[in-house]
């Protein structure tokens, strides 16, 4: 980990234009789609998603479920590390971690951040992973489903908030929910967006343009 170069800051990247960023996925399978693309080059794929402009590549290393690997991982930062275009987009761990070893070997293998999921650590997990990503000078992505969960991320200090709009106990896609957490953010007074210090990101359904036109009405930065 000591011989990467720093990682991206979340924020940062999230506080720079476009104003809505892109987040692209590399998985070649899931517990919901079953396989996808099981040969499909994780190198490859970044490459194409940098030249289309995104601006995080998250990168699923789960091998059972999801067929992945760490050299997926570092095949997609090295692969986006250098090469015409825009700046390289920061990569993402996007994974169930619950461990600081985890996030340790998410940097040693060129992730920029990690996701930390509120469903599945206690309260105390997640303020620790929280304060031992940024040890490491990473700014992870929390996420989110209910109004439960966001007052747990709010508490721990979380930066970047993802609605994730899809149910992890039933898989069933809700696509306001992102709506629903923007607008009780406003009703507290919590800004966001930014420059303001707190970053929401909608997660899941997307299929076209309206989704994404949906989430800009709503002020999410990705």
């Amino acid at each position: 980990a000591r011989s990467r170069p720093p990682p991206l800051d979340l924020c940062a990247v999230l506080d720079s234009s476009p104003p809505l960023h892109l987040a692209s996925e590399f998985k070649r399978s899931s517990p919901s789609k079953g396989d996808i693309n099981v040969g499909l080059s994780a190198p490859e794929q970044a490459k194409l998603y940098k030249e289309a402009g995104a601006s995080v590549i998250s990168v699923l290393t789960e091998s059972t479920w999801f067929k992945g690997s760490l050299a997926d991982l570092e095949g997609v930062r090295d692969a986006t590390d250098s090469g015409p275009g825009a700046p390289r987009p920061a990569v993402l761990r996007k994974d169930f971690v619950t461990k600081e070893t985890e996030i340790l070997e998410a940097r040693a293998f060129g992730a920029d951040t990690v996701l930390l999921i509120v469903a599945v650590l206690p309260e105390d997990r997640l303020s620790a992973l929280l304060s031992y990503a940024r040890s490491l000078g990473m700014e992870p992505l929390v996420e989110i489903h209910s109004d439960c969960e966001l007052d747990v991320a709010l508490g721990s200090g979380a930066k970047c908030l993802g609605v994730n709009n899809r149910n992890l106990h039933t898989f069933e896609m809700f696509g306001s929910r992102t709506s629903d957490v923007c607008a009780e953010l406003r009703r507290r007074g919590v800004e966001f967006g930014a420059g303001k210090g707190l970053h929401v990101c909608s997660l899941s359904g997307f299929t076209d343009a309206e989704g994404c036109r949906r989430a800009r009405e709503d002020g999410c930065s990705m």
